[in-house]
């Protein structure tokens, strides 16, 4: 019984969990529910969770902080296209399949209070991009661009020829600079 009193104290945090899907390239809005549990904190971060994937289960989830709050200052990772809102949502600008995940939205509590944590899941379809024909443009479009495609064997074949004619055009200028060279030669031995 004392174990058991001893982990209730000890345990500093409860959490919720939200399953949200959205389609790609969608902005979305992760909330998080800490908040509203109406308990003051110094500071607030967003974690992205990361599940080992092994069974084992000694192997702890890995965290990284996504953006964090703390005195009213917000820091981000350096590349992030994420914000913080007023009621610690986090927003996610274009999210892809990459951005799907778990979310954790930590809040560190005043002294003497709780932390609170919550959760988000997210998924994301997958992107869906409409293939088009890139030889033949079509008619409503007019086209700036026109992609050639050339097969490999031909592609090999134009450098190698580029190749065989600087070479040649190093010989022919070696071969006239010697020439040029005995030219003048001659110039000077026929005046001396």
């Amino acid at each position: 019984m004392h174990h058991l009193l001893m982990f209730l104290v000890f345990l500093h945090y409860t959490e919720s969990r939200i399953h949200m899907h959205i389609k790609c390239n969608q902005n979305v809005t992760l909330p998080c529910e800490a908040v509203n549990k109406g308990q003051s904190y110094r500071s607030v971060v967003w974690f992205r969770v990361q599940y080992p994937s092994s069974n084992n289960s000694k192997d702890k989830p890995e965290r990284t902080g996504i953006i964090w709050k703390r005195k009213g200052n917000i820091t981000s990772r350096n590349g992030s296209v994420v914000d913080l809102l007023k009621n610690e949502s986090l927003f996610i600008q274009q999210a892809t399949p990459l951005d799907a995940g778990t979310y954790e939205c930590w809040l560190w509590a005043n002294l003497g209070k709780t932390d609170q944590a919550s959760y988000v899941n997210l998924t994301v379809s997958a992107c869906i991009i409409p293939q088009t024909n890139l030889l033949m443009p079509t008619p409503s479009e007019p086209c700036a661009e026109t992609l050639v495609e050339f097969r490999t064997d031909w592609v090999i074949m134009g450098f190698i020829t580029l190749g065989l004619c600087k070479v040649a055009l190093c010989v022919i200028s070696v071969m006239m600079y010697r020439k040029l060279r005995r030219i003048r030669m001659k110039r000077i031995h026929s005046i001396s």
